[in-house]
């Protein structure tokens, strides 16, 4: 018989936006976040950095109540955000994000902390000025039917032709205790 042992959570300390450059390109591959832990120990600013989001995640991410500011999401297509594809077992937790996303072309299932999520994102804020197409949301663009969001606030605005929320654009799993403040569709 074979034995497998269990390898222990490994855990990535994230100090710096180069750390934060070099984590989201490593999560390209969709197994690389898998079994990882990865700890925001510094508030940081994307201002001045190219930030393409993290590809896929599956891991987990633990902001410790930091903030990641100045971030800058402009793209064409479909699942995009902070975490483009937040997977099954993948944990976002106490972070909170502050930036802009302006989505053109298809620009479905866009959100500023993730495109698609069908993991757990709990104790997060964001604050966002968002648009694009279609499920357009503060937190995820869609929260699949495995996908929970518990206790996140959304400040800001948001535009979106169909499908648009402040916590999620749109909802197939579970949404718990969230609050939006932000505005939607409204132009003053």
């Amino acid at each position: 018989s074979i034995l497998v042992l269990a390898e222990e959570e490994r855990v990535i300390y994230i100090s710096s936006t180069e750390d934060l450059l070099q984590a989201a390109k490593q999560c390209r591959l969709d197994t690389y976040s898998q079994g990882k832990r990865f700890e925001l120990t510094e508030d940081l600013n994307l201002s001045e950095e190219n930030f393409e989001g993290f590809a896929t995640f599956g891991g987990t991410f633990q902001g410790n109540g930091h903030m990641i500011s100045g971030i800058h999401i402009e793209y064409q297509g479909s699942n995009q955000g902070f975490f483009r594809y937040i997977q099954e077992g993948g944990k976002i937790e106490n972070l909170s994000l502050v930036g802009s996303a302006t989505f053109s072309g298809s620009s479905s299932n866009v959100g500023m902390l993730a495109g698609v999520n069908q993991g757990t994102i709990r104790g997060c804020s964001v604050t966002v000025s968002a648009s694009g197409k279609t499920a357009i949301g503060g937190i995820a663009g869609v929260n699949e039917g495995s996908g929970i969001i518990d206790r996140c606030i959304v400040r800001g605005s948001l535009a979106g032709e169909h499908y648009t929320g402040g916590i999620a654009g749109k909802n197939l799993g579970v949404i718990t205790r969230c609050t939006n403040y932000a505005s939607i569709n409204t132009t003053v």
